[in-house]
């Protein structure tokens, strides 16, 4: 048989079902093969599109003259988020070994004290994997409410803090065979240190 197009329709929608395979459109339709859908979704792929109907990756969100904002959002009953409390988190999963979907790596925003009204809302964001040889991750790198960046701890103390068992915590390389180093700045730019320049 031809595909065919079903539209069902009400003021200021349109729902449009195309062909034999199921696909799908949902918005303010300007053609009938989905052209100005906010939502499509291809029932041969599986591919979403969100502001296409051209999805090339499973998920796809297209914003015209702007970038495509993808937004976590919490509803918390008591309107006061307390220290820790998630408010977002991206979780990667996949099966290894059976068929059991197992966290690989995740990355949280939570509450980093506690969060009271619209002009008090400390956060952190931490970047969690999984070690080899485990099967529970691990928090890697911290940003906390101050801007401190944490590496290998969750208590950063400065703009950079990195922890290590190793002996060599930190490098710093150059890609290509001059020497590198650190140098060191006062707020008017004007170097007063620097190692290994």
């Amino acid at each position: 048989s031809t595909d065919q197009t079903l539209m069902l329709m009400r003021p200021g929608l349109r729902l449009a079902m195309f062909g034999n395979d199921g696909s799908f459109a949902v918005g303010p339709l300007s053609s009938s093969s989905g052209g100005g859908a906010t939502l499509f979704v291809n029932a041969t792929t599986g591919k979403v599109g969100i502001g296409t109907i051209t999805p090339s990756e499973l998920v796809e969100i297209q914003k015209g003259n702007d970038g495509g904002v993808l937004s976590l959002s919490r509803l918390d009953s008591n309107n006061l988020l307390a220290t820790d409390d998630l408010i977002g988190s991206l979780v990667f999963k996949s099966n290894a070994g059976d068929t059991t979907q197992r966290v690989f790596a995740k990355i949280d925003v939570n509450a980093d004290g506690t969060a009271s009204s619209s002009t008090d809302q400390p956060s952190r964001i931490t970047l969690w994997t999984t070690p080899d040889g485990s099967g529970t991750i691990a928090e890697r790198v911290r940003i906390t409410n101050a801007g401190y960046v944490g590496i290998g701890t969750d208590a950063p103390e400065s703009a950079l803090h990195v922890r290590n068992t190793l002996a060599i915590p930190l490098i710093v390389e150059r890609t290509n065979s001059a020497n590198s180093g650190i140098q060191f700045e006062n707020n008017a730019n004007t170097m007063f240190a620097g190692i290994g320049l």
